[in-house]
């Protein structure tokens, strides 16, 4: 089976975390025998670094075909019709140089859109899948989407062939929402690189882990003040992992807490480099408002660590008592409960257990082999039932 995967971009040093969903997805389906390649439309403002126009290379082993147009934060619509624009100059060419494409996997709404538009626009007969990871769109209520983002969602899931979430949550949020009941399947994690090492917890120091774009809806803020209530004065580390608009503030509340000498931000980081830093921990925490699915945890937990997570509408349906707890949204002291609750009882956890749960039931392996069924569903015009 030939597959394209449509990207908003794809990682760099610069921006690692840029399309990592998409070329996780890719270099497993690779792995798992399909050819497979990336289209990435890239519409970030100038300021984020790259070379602007088209451009075909190889990214992390994957054929990369992509479209680089300097735009940012305008009307999300806008800048879907100004995608499929210069999305529609090169799509022909493209498909003429990987023959046989056979079905089209997008991700996230806004790229997903302007391929979508793309296809119908130009005549092109091949089916599209829509993965929804976006957050933004994990909403209890409508009013709480954003307008112009709302209505490319509604066009995106009223044109596409089948569309993919990660939680019963948000399949469930997006069938009273929209009308639209998706099919929930594990998102793609990557077990190459996430893989249990080290079976044992620290003795001396206990370590928290925690990786996330560093914006408010993440939860850092709790947890950073969460953490300081429980650990101050115990021998323990916090370290997060990841970057964005949110650090200056974060920086202030670790020193209003006094927590200069315990909790460290770390930055973006390599995968490979998050994978041995849960190997050294004792527990991972993402204490997000919002979350469509929660792959952080999984791969935490494929490393062996027990996770906390909140009642963010993705993440819950995971967590059991032998691996992790649920705090409630942004209640920083039901975060710090749950901090000392998985504290006092560490010794109760085994890694062994809680990353063979995760192997078993939402590993790499796991979610490729149902990816797999459901394309070929959608290739024999069928509608995909568990």
């Amino acid at each position: 089976m030939k597959v394209m995967i449509a990207s908003q971009g794809y990682p760099t040093k610069e921006y690692p975390m840029n399309g990592i969903h998409q070329y996780a997805y890719a270099k497993a389906l690779k792995k798992y025998g399909e050819d497979v390649y990336v289209v990435a439309l890239d519409l970030r403002s100038f300021r984020r670094k790259r070379k602007w126009g088209y451009e075909e290379k190889i990214v992390d082993g994957i054929k990369t075909y992509a479209i680089n147009i300097p735009l940012g934060n305008i009307n999300q619509k806008l800048l879907c019709n100004i995608g499929a624009f210069f999305l529609k100059r090169r799509i022909n060419y493209i498909l003429n140089k990987e023959k046989n494409t056979e079905i089209i996997h997008s991700h996230f709404t806004e790229p997903s859109y302007s391929f979508i538009k793309t296809i119908k626009d130009k005549s092109i007969n091949i089916p599209i899948i829509v993965s929804e990871h976006s957050s933004s769109i994990n909403k209890e209520d409508l009013s709480n989407i954003r307008k112009d983002k709302l209505e490319v969602a509604k066009y995106v899931y009223n044109n596409c062939d089948e569309l993919l979430v990660g939680s019963p949550f948000f399949q469930e949020r997006l069938y009273r929402n929209f009308g639209i009941k998706p099919i929930c399947t594990p998102t793609v994690a990557n077990t190459d690189v996430f893989k249990l090492k080290n079976y044992n917890f620290n003795e001396n120091i206990y370590r928290i882990i925690s990786t996330g774009n560093l914006k408010l809806e993440k939860g850092h803020r709790e947890l950073i003040r969460a953490y300081g209530k429980v650990f101050k004065n115990k021998s323990s580390e916090l370290l997060i992992f990841g970057e964005g608009d949110d650090r200056r503030e974060l920086e202030k509340i670790i020193q209003e807490e006094n927590l200069e000498q315990k909790v460290y931000l770390k930055g973006h980081r390599r995968l490979e480099e998050i994978a041995e830093e849960y190997n050294k921990g004792d527990l991972f925490v993402l204490a997000s408002h919002s979350e469509t699915y929660g792959k952080a945890y999984i791969e935490a937990m494929i490393c062996g660590l027990p996770v906390i997570t909140t009642r963010n509408g993705g993440s819950e349906h995971f967590i059991e008592e032998f691996n992790g707890a649920i705090a409630n949204v942004k209640d920083i002291n039901d975060l710090a409960n749950k901090l000392e609750l998985m504290y006092n009882n560490r010794h109760k956890f085994n890694k062994k257990i809680i990353s063979e749960y995760a192997n078993e039931n939402f590993s790499e392996k796991a979610s490729i082999l149902e990816l797999k069924k459901i394309y070929s569903t959608v290739l024999r015009g069928e509608k995909y039932v568990r």
